[in-house]
């Protein structure tokens, strides 16, 4: 049986190279022989991550679900860290969890697939910083982009 994992990973703010990074962060755990699950991508879709009341209706949500998933199902919680950690991540962090970081070729990967904002992913592609700076990078720069 596979494992249970909560994916945790940064959402809000330049969204679309986020969506692309927690899909990413998806498939490695997949390739792990994991389960993954991703509140921040189920529950954005259905809510509006923009509107504070709707976010914080979201985070609590999550939450809520990582606790019956660990108590019930012996569930992990990943931190993905390459791009950082954002308040949401720092608020959701306990005891007991994991931290990874993906692969260059993983990222190259991400990177190739692209966020759906063409200058920004020209700019992730053709940049010559080293692919990791790139990244660190990206929220200082984004807004330009979209």
């Amino acid at each position: 049986m596979r494992t249970p994992t909560i994916i945790e990973s940064p959402y809000a703010g330049l969204v679309p190279l986020n969506r692309a990074y927690l899909q990413a962060c998806i498939r490695d755990s997949l390739s792990r022989g994991e389960t993954p699950y991703a509140s921040h991508q189920m529950l954005t879709d259905a809510l509006d991550d923009g509107d504070p009341e709707q976010r914080e209706l979201g985070i609590t949500a999550g939450l809520d679900m990582r606790k019956h998933l660990i108590e019930g199902c012996r569930a992990i919680v990943v931190f993905y860290t390459d791009l950082g950690w954002s308040p949401g991540m720092l608020r959701a962090r306990f005891n007991g969890y994991y931290e990874r970081q993906l692969s260059d070729e993983q990222l190259e990967e991400m990177i190739r697939r692209g966020t759906g904002m063409r200058s920004f992913d020209n700019y992730l592609r053709e940049s010559t910083v080293p692919l990791r700076e790139r990244l660190k990078m990206a929220p200082f720069f984004g807004e330009h982009f979209a």
